[in-house]
């Protein structure tokens, strides 16, 4: 009971102090019966130096009898970076209020850059403050390299999805935050990063197309889709799932690594050559499968 009491004063003390920030992704406008969104939410997952903002948007409270609120989840391609001005939310905004003009619609775009599941999750969970009609779930592309990832660079990967989802709930309050920062300064982490890094950051961070942790990353991934779903219709929206875009064409990967069958550079340059060998004679058909 008494290490209860001590953690409920020392949360008070922290609160009455000025520590930390509010962990909701909507914050109230002061005078206003709407909301907008916290510029500190993503604090609780970066870096100060590395915490993205949100896009600033209004959202009354109470929405009116002729609206559909339309709610689009999701990282930096629903943001999208780089220009959220040109997302397909606005395209979406246009199209709908083109093809119904008696109808009037508010697409609100939630999504930040560099979030996954993980934080798509905990704004879900404040999808009931908003009303959603439709919610548009557009996401997947940040799971390896975004919290807790095994390509991240904000933090460190996490196998475990219980102590991730108990390390989120922990961060809501002042104390959290506290511990959070102290762990960071002990262990060594910059607050800072150079100017203008930006995706050069993630070169160190190299994961093989057949790394053993990406099976834990896909279950994560399907168990938070699962999660966000249900919020959804709880929220009483109808749910839309989009599969996310790619240009494999145009943005080649960083890096180029052995796989874990062939992590012997010799092996893996035999191999190679014996590939191009079949393809200088035509022999497409014999070209060894394994490179």
């Amino acid at each position: 009971m008494v290490p209860a009491v001590l953690l409920v004063l020392i949360e008070v003390g922290l609160r009455l102090g000025g520590y930390g920030t509010r962990a909701d992704f909507f914050v109230p406008i002061e005078g206003q019966d709407a909301l907008t969104t916290n510029p500190n939410f993503a604090r609780q997952f970066f870096r100060p130096a590395l915490a993205r903002l949100p896009q600033r948007i209004r959202v009354e409270e109470e929405k009116s009898s002729d609206v559909t609120r339309i709610v689009v989840l999701g990282g930096a391609a629903a943001m999208g970076e780089p220009e959220p001005s040109f997302s397909f939310s606005r395209v979406l905004d246009v199209m709908l209020g083109r093809m119904y003009p008696n109808r009037r619609f508010e697409v609100v775009n939630t999504g930040m850059a560099t979030i996954n599941s993980h934080v798509v999750r905990l704004i879900a969970q404040e999808l009931t403050r908003v009303g959603p009609d439709i919610v548009l779930i557009y996401m997947g592309n940040n799971e390896v390299v975004g919290p807790y990832g095994a390509g991240t660079v904000f933090g460190s990967y996490s196998p475990s999805l219980t102590l991730i989802r108990a390390g989120i709930w922990l961060r809501q309050f002042r104390l959290g935050q506290l511990l959070e920062s102290v762990a960071r300064w002990v262990g060594g982490a910059s607050q800072y990063v150079n100017e203008g890094q930006g995706m050069a950051l993630f070169r160190g961070q190299t994961v093989t197309a057949d790394d053993p942790r990406l099976e834990r990353i896909y279950s994560h991934f399907e168990q938070n889709l699962y999660d966000i779903i249900s919020l959804a219709e709880e929220a009483g929206a109808l749910v839309v799932v989009s599969t996310v875009a790619t240009n494999t064409a145009d943005h080649a990967p960083f890096a180029s690594l052995f796989g874990q069958e062939h992590s012997n550079p010799l092996t893996w340059g035999q191999l190679y050559a014996n590939g191009v060998g079949h393809e200088e004679a035509g022999g497409y058909a014999g070209r060894d499968r394994r490179v």
